[in-house]
Formats: C-alpha cells, structure tokens, sequence
C-alpha cells in the first residue's frame, strides 16, 4: 500500500506558480536562487506519479552541461553515472524538504527519477514523464538545445523550463531560455510566471539580504 503524500501548500508569491504547474502543459519560471521553482515542481512531479490515475510515471530531470568557465564537465573525474552525482544529490536535497522518509526518497530517486543531458535527449520520446529543466539560463542558442529538449516532450506529460538569468553561466545573450519564453507566450497551453520578489526567498532569509546587498552595489559601481 502506498503511504501517503501530502503536497506542500504554496506560500505567499508562489500561488501563480502552483495554478501554472497544475493547469498548462509547458511551464517557463524565472526567478530568483531559493524562491521554490525547483521545490513546487518536483512537489507537483510527486503528487501526479502517486496519485491513483497513473499517467505521469517518472520525472525526468534535465540540466545543460554548462559549468563556470574555469570548471568543465569532461575536466571532472568518473563515469557519467558519477559526474551526474552532483545533479542526484541536488534532487535529495528538495525531497528531502517533501517527504520525512529516508526509505521513500531513496526508493523514488531509485525508481521514479531519471536523469538526461542535452546529448542523450535526440531521439528520445518523453512518454509519461514530468520533465523539469534546471538552470534552462545555460541551454545555448547555438545548437538549438531548447528546441531539441520541447520537442522530446511525448503523450501524457509535463514540462517545467526553470531558470535564472541572473546565475547565467553563459552571456544572457547566447542563452535559448528567453528565446524560448519569447516565442512561446502565446500559445494556450504554456505559461510564463516570474517570481523575482525577493521577499518570497524561502530557502534562507538572508539569501534575500545578500541579492539586495549585491544589486546596491552593483548600480553604485555602474
């Protein structure tokens, strides 16, 4: 018998969010580090699989191999399985925040989470899946990555594209995030939501403090 899951309740800035991931089948979300778009995602990746209809049957987790210029993914030591270990943990981590059992996220990472790269996705038919895409500000334009990870996108499934350009690894400029954003907005199925207050910072309440102590700055120095 299942145990039960109790879905985290949205808090204050991140209800249009939540109404987005329940209502529409591509959601792009931009915000700021800590506001919860990888939290509520999985949160809403989680109730769909255990729930009873048994359409969604895996999340599926997506991240651009994009490091900061002085650290490459081929410089790291391993096999793919463990260069993608990083990736695993950060997934623990936001489980960790939903569910109490050590036993049940070990089994859900084990058998209900899957983790693809930009270069395993051609291809690839997304049955059944709730697709997030972490750190979509590194999908480049070049090679039309954001392209290739929508369309991969099969029957009964969802997709979330999480970014924030603000952490962008790459120049904004050559990123396939707002592209995207931009040339989707008007379809009905997809929806747009920012949640840039910093205010609605959940992880630590100083993160807020630090963004707002480093934008002060950075408009004194202009």
């Amino acid at each position: 018998m299942k145990k039960p899951f109790i879905p985290l309740r949205p808090k204050p800035g991140q209800e249009q969010y939540c109404a987005a991931l329940n209502e529409k089948d591509i959601v792009f979300v931009s915000g700021n580090a800590g506001s919860g778009k990888t939290c509520m995602a999985i949160n809403e990746a989680l109730r769909l699989i255990l729930s009873d209809n048994g359409k969604i049957q895996k999340l599926c987790v997506i991240r651009p191999y994009i490091f900061a210029a002085f650290e490459k993914i081929g410089a790291l030591p391993g096999t793919l399985e463990e260069k993608i270990s990083p990736f695993v943990e950060s997934i623990r981590d936001t489980l960790e925040e939903i569910l109490s059992s050590r036993e049940e996220i070990d089994r859900i990472l084990r058998t209900k989470v899957e983790f693809l790269t930009l270069s395993t996705l051609r291809g690839r038919s997304l049955h059944n899946r709730f697709v997030l895409v972490e750190e979509a500000q590194n999908v480049p334009l070049e090679g039309d990555g954001m392209l290739t990870i929508l369309t991969r996108l099969g029957k009964n499934s969802k997709m979330v594209i999480a970014g924030d350009l603000s952490q962008c690894d790459i120049h904004p400029r050559d990123s396939g995030f707002l592209e995207a954003i931009n040339a989707l907005k008007d379809l009905n199925e997809v929806a747009y939501v920012e949640m840039n207050d910093i205010k609605c910072i959940y992880r630590n309440k100083i993160i807020g403090k630090v963004l707002e102590a480093f934008n002060n700055f950075r408009k004194r120095s202009d």
